[in-house]
């Protein structure tokens, strides 16, 4: 019955090979005389004969049976060729014997097929004396998505098809950022689901990567699967900060991190009036100042747990220095100023057509100060264009002495007792000019000479004053 097997299976696999033009498909069985708990499998090779890459999809409408391919077969290069492993495995649904499976080799880019024929015999667990292979049935749950903050979970779930005790099983995973080795048992028709919990680094960056699960009985590989996985983009600023504050300045340390795995490009901001930004300095100079919002703002642009400091002093010793002087400035005015306060003008009295003639000199004295000030001496000079007006009216305060100067002029001078405080007092007298003068004339400044409180002798001076027709 073996012999006529192998030639049955030698002439179904010429009849099998079949090929388009594009495509060429034949497939050599490596093991399909199976109990129903095993798989059989034929060593595939596809040539594309084609320029142009082909999208291969690998099927069957036997509802029989399960297909499984290894490695995974997607696309074939323009011309050349790509070799797999097919397996055929029998479902609840099969039956014992001879049977002859069509699969389809579909290129998706044209929607042009291949079917072959497989021929696949399936014994009876009476037919000889069993020695079960390894046939494990694995499943493996794993996230399409990672988030490198978060651990990541790898669920496996293995079943064991017949009644074969697995003592020598070791189950690999493994990819470029983790990696495990486990051996267990799985006893006849026995299942197990292993859970694993990997971390990873949160700066791992973005991408698609590749996870690896692995069987092993011994050294033989029992089942591989290979899945793609994409590591989560994401970033953030992470801002922190130190104060440190003195008299009237205030220095702030912010450090910003980009805790992520991607580039980041946003704005930081800190709340401040506009005053408050005259007496603000940054380490790093800001990008602008928003008037409406009253902040100032930087453009910043960070790398993977790149980190960025910037300080920010608010100093408001200068304004405060500059108080303080104008307050010294403004006391020692007053500490230092004259307590009597001198003032000099004139009124044209008398004019003629041609010019001026006459005019009446008016001296205000004043004592500021809360304090009496006695022995002042007032003196006035009147220019040697001129001549004092001797007048006495009632309430006119008449001069002590009159010096006359042939260069100078003439001299006036007023003796007062005393100013009390806050008073105020007016002198004035008349001159008549020699000529006429045309245009205007100018009065020298008056004096008055006293000691202070301090015992110390302070002389004042009052204006100058232009006397002009029309004043």
């Amino acid at each position: 019955m073996n012999k006529k097997l192998v030639i049955w299976t030698i002439f179904m696999i010429l009849l099998m090979m079949s090929a388009y033009a594009q495509i060429r498909v034949d497939a050599v069985p490596t093991s399909n005389n199976i109990f129903m708990d095993e798989q059989a499998v034929f060593k595939t090779t596809i040539r594309n004969l084609e320029g142009n890459a082909k999208t291969i999809n690998i099927f069957t409408a036997d509802l029989r049976w399960y297909i499984d391919v290894e490695p995974e077969v997607t696309t074939v290069s323009p011309n050349s060729e790509i070799q797999f492993d097919l397996m055929l495995v029998p479902n609840v649904w099969a039956q014992q014997g001879s049977h002859l499976v069509k699969v389809t080799i579909e290129d998706t880019t044209k929607n042009e097929r291949v079917v072959i024929e497989l021929p696949v015999f399936v014994k009876s667990y009476e037919y000889a004396q069993r020695d079960y292979s390894p046939s494990i049935e694995v499943v493996v749950e794993f996230p399409e998505v990672v988030d490198p903050r978060d651990d990541v979970p790898v669920d496996v779930y293995l079943r064991n098809r017949n009644k074969r005790d697995n003592k020598d099983l070791n189950l690999e995973i493994s990819t470029s950022l983790f990696m495990e080795k486990k051996p267990f048992l799985l006893g006849p028709l026995g299942e197990t689901s292993e859970k694993f919990l990997f971390e990873i680094d949160d700066t791992t960056a973005a991408g698609k990567y590749e996870l690896q699960v692995v069987l092993l009985s011994g050294n033989k590989t029992l089942n591989r699967q290979v899945l793609d996985y994409n590591i989560l983009a994401y970033s953030d600023f992470q801002i922190s900060q130190d104060t440190i504050s003195s008299l009237f300045k205030e220095t702030t340390d912010y450090t910003i991190v980009n805790v992520g795995n991607i580039r980041k490009s946003d704005t930081f901001r800190i709340e401040m009036g506009f005053l408050q930004r005259l007496f603000t300095a940054s380490s790093l100079k800001a990008s602008r100042f928003n008037f409406d919002g009253q902040y100032l703002e930087w453009e910043l642009e960070l790398g993977p747990m790149e980190e960025l400091n910037i300080r920010v002093v608010r100093n408001f010793r200068p304004m405060i220095y500059a108080i303080l002087i104008l307050i010294v400035i403004i006391m020692m005015y007053f500490i230092y100023r004259s307590p009597l306060t001198l003032k000099k003008e004139s009124v044209v009295v008398g004019a003629l057509t041609e010019g001026i003639s006459e005019m009446k000199a008016i001296i205000h004295l004043r004592n500021r100060s809360p304090d009496i000030i006695d022995k002042i001496a007032l003196t006035d000079l009147i220019p040697a264009l001129g001549d004092y007006v001797d007048e006495k009216k009632v309430g006119t305060l008449l001069p002590t002495k009159i010096i006359k100067h042939h260069r100078k002029g003439t001299i006036l001078r007023w003796d007062i007792e005393a100013l009390e405080p806050f008073e105020e007092r007016i002198i004035s007298y008349r001159l008549k000019t020699k000529m006429t003068v045309i245009g205007g004339l100018s009065l020298p400044p008056a004096r008055i000479k006293f000691i202070t409180k301090k015992g110390t002798e302070r002389i004042v001076k009052s204006n100058k004053f232009l006397v002009s027709l029309g004043l």
